[in-house]
């Protein structure tokens, strides 16, 4: 009973509840694969990539010969970006059964994401084959016609998946499909629209995930760089390694650091020539002096130009106020400091303190 019930919150979108129904039901019967696989999708869905493994590790050494924990598996790293491994679990899913529609699919996602559209709409046909009206696949299989310039197939794709759309969270993969294809024939207004009527009915954290780097995509395109970053600290909170994301955000940074070109020089200069020079940060004037820096943090001045590149002056100002009241402990390398710099300026901790934060030796350590 309690399993049923757990399935049901779980399809409302309720997953606190819903976990603890499949805790309740666990208790009785342990070793339920269906249980197992059903707590497993709600802790993705609450970004817990850890906790919904080790219920698919089990799965998979309760039920060896089934797809669905080396389904669910490779969905877990899919979404994490390790797409290799998600490849090795996809294989040893279509070795058990060639049939797997669900499989098939998520071929097609990851091919798409390593870039080769052919095949990842070879494998979204394949498994149209087996299920033709599944509104995910004909969603995702839209999107490869989109790259491959067949706009009338595309079209009939998407209304293939409205017409055949049966559950409410269908609606949020035709939103999220349509605003990328606007997305992807340059109608920003268009797509940004879509991405937040998205949001309005995304009740789990990876389904905003999904929806928030996409709409910062647009964002970063019609130059709206503060809100592209915000979107994206969503995503880096809990998926802080997703290798995509860390590429789009150095883009963002790119094109951030832009904005506050004056600064940019001043910085450049004074690392490069160890000048003594005054800095204006958002009204507030730094005298920078580099004997200053010699003694409170010489890894610094190590390197004759250290790349200030998305270094904003409110990050900058906290930067040079900590240069003058502590020391750096634990770096050796200049770029160690300025890279952990910009992760607590674009994950938004400018409140904690800098000192409690650099004693860490990496960027990896507090992570």
């Amino acid at each position: 009973m309690n399993g049923l019930l757990a399935w049901k919150a779980k399809n409302q979108g309720l997953l606190l509840k819903a976990i603890k129904l499949f805790n309740k039901a666990l208790e009785q019967n342990p070793t339920d694969t269906s249980l197992l696989s059903g707590r497993g999708l709600c802790y993705i869905d609450l970004g817990l990539m850890e906790d919904a493994k080790r219920d698919f590790d089990e799965t998979i050494r309760l039920a060896p010969n089934l797809t669905k924990g080396y389904n669910n598996r490779g969905l877990t790293y899919l979404i994490e970006g390790k797409l290799d491994l998600a490849l090795e679990e996809y294989k040893i899913c279509l070795e058990l059964d060639p049939k797997d529609y669900i499989c098939l699919d998520n071929m097609g996602k990851v091919w798409q994401e390593l870039g080769d559209v052919k095949k990842a709409n070879k494998y979204h046909s394949m498994s149209l084959l087996i299920q033709p009206y599944d509104t995910y696949t004909l969603c995702h299989r839209s999107i490869t016609f989109v790259y491959l310039g067949e706009m009338e197939k595309c079209m009939e794709d998407l209304q293939t998946a409205r017409s055949s759309a049966m559950l409410d969270e269908s609606q949020y993969v035709i939103w999220r499909t349509e605003g990328s294809i606007h997305y992807l024939n340059r109608k920003y207004d268009e797509a940004l629209e879509i991405f937040d009527k998205a949001l309005t009915i995304c009740v789990s954290v990876r389904k905003k995930i999904d929806i928030k780097t996409r709409r910062s995509l647009v964002f970063y395109r019609v130059l709206k760089i503060d809100e592209a970053i915000e979107d994206l600290k969503f995503a880096l909170l809990y998926l802080p390694k997703q290798p995509k994301f860390l590429e789009m955000l150095k883009a963002y940074q790119s094109l951030h650091w832009d904005l506050y070109d004056p600064y940019r020089m001043d910085l450049l200069n004074f690392f490069s020539e160890r000048a003594n020079y005054t800095i204006t940060f958002n009204g507030v004037n730094f005298k920078v002096h580099n004997t200053v820096l010699e003694v409170r943090c010489p890894v610094l001045l190590e390197r004759k130009c250290i790349d200030m590149h998305g270094v904003s002056p409110h990050c900058m100002k906290h930067l040079l106020e900590f240069i003058y009241s502590e020391k750096l402990p634990n770096y050796s390398e200049a770029s160690d400091v300025i890279d952990l710099l910009l992760i607590l300026d674009f994950l938004g901790l400018k409140n904690c303190t800098f000192y409690d934060l650099f004693v860490w030796n990496s960027i990896d350590n507090w992570l």
